[in-house]
């Protein structure tokens, strides 16, 4: 919970100055254009993390085995010709592989926090 709680922090920092930085040089408001540039940073979080997020649950394991399955049937008179020691690979492992990305989930909540104070501030103080 504390690594959760320290990645968020990081990521809304940086995120915070990055938007602050580029809205003093834009020529529009600075409030204006902090709450676009903060909406946009939101955006890009949440569908990096979406998509960190379909990667790590498998979404795209049956894909990745279907292409070395496809790779395997046109290399196979290849590797006959190859002479070597090399470990083959099950191709099936693809389907089962798990990955874990740290990041994943501070990225998704840093994204919706933007995103959800960009919204409201735009709402409240701008319109």
């Amino acid at each position: 919970m504390n690594k959760l709680f320290t990645h968020i922090c990081i990521l809304m920092g940086i995120s915070i100055i990055s938007s602050s930085i580029i809205s003093l040089f834009s020529s529009h408001s600075f409030l204006f254009d902090f709450v676009n540039f903060s909406f946009y940073f939101g955006l890009a979080f949440i569908i990096l993390g979406g998509f960190l997020f379909l990667i790590q649950r498998g979404f795209f394991n049956i894909t990745i085995y279907a292409l070395r399955k496809l790779g395997r049937s046109k290399d196979k008179k290849v590797e006959s010709l190859i002479e070597g020691d090399e470990e083959e690979e099950d191709p099936k492992e693809a389907l089962y592989r798990t990955y874990s990305f740290t990041w994943t989930y501070p990225v998704i909540i840093t994204g919706l926090v933007l995103w959800f104070f960009s919204t409201v501030i735009s709402f409240t103080v701008l319109v």
